[in-house]
């Protein structure tokens, strides 16, 4: 809720301004799945987590073995090098812990709620959109250095305002999708930031 109300308070004071807002929305591929393991340790470590405690959690990750059951047929066992364990308490903590330094290397407003991300910028011209296309070039590097991939395919773009936008991003090669709707923690926000599609889906 706390997510919303700020990022909602921030579109309507700048579209109030005459400004409009574009927004992307990212999406890590398999996310809770494809935290490496040693990675995760070391931003343990620097955030003070050490000692005892963290090779508690390092053998609560590590300590674990896999094997796939189909129709009868069972691989041999395999020990995973990524992945937080989920339907645990400590496991979204852990992927919490794993990218909350992400908005750190942005010039502009991240939004985060577990694995779901938004990066929102106002823009009054064409050229304003350059800064958002430089924060995405920062999050792919962030995604590198860290091991933890984007699904390009379903990372998107929206534009909140009157202005139709006519300006594409590109995470790499791929165009993003742009979008006149999108579902941003159970509540459809659509590009007039009018609710009228929420209102109606919940009716």
């Amino acid at each position: 809720m706390t997510n919303l109300l700020l990022a909602i308070e921030d579109w309507t004071s700048a579209i109030e301004l005459g400004y409009n807002i574009d927004i992307i929305y990212t999406d890590f591929a398999k996310a809770f799945d494809s935290v490496p393991h040693n990675r995760l340790l070391v931003k343990l470590e620097s955030i003070g987590i050490r000692g005892e405690v963290l090779q508690w959690i390092k053998a609560f990750l590590t300590k674990r073995k896999h094997r796939v059951n189909v129709e009868g047929e069972i691989s041999s066992w395999t020990y995973p090098k990524s992945g937080v364990p989920q339907g645990s308490v400590l496991g979204p903590t852990l992927f919490v812990i794993f990218i909350n330094d992400m908005p750190n290397v942005l010039q502009n407003c991240c939004k985060l709620f577990a694995d779901d991300a938004k990066v929102y910028d106002k823009i009054k011209t064409n050229g304003d959109t350059s800064s958002l296309q430089e924060d995405i070039d920062r999050l792919l590097q962030w995604s590198h250095t860290w091991n933890l991939p984007f699904n390009e395919e379903k990372c998107k773009s929206m534009r909140i305002g009157k202005t139709t936008n006519t300006i594409r991003y590109y995470m790499n090669e791929h165009e993003l999708e742009t979008i006149e709707e999108e579902k941003d923690l159970g509540v459809i926000i659509d590009n007039k930031l009018n609710f009228h599609t929420h209102t109606s889906a919940a009716n």
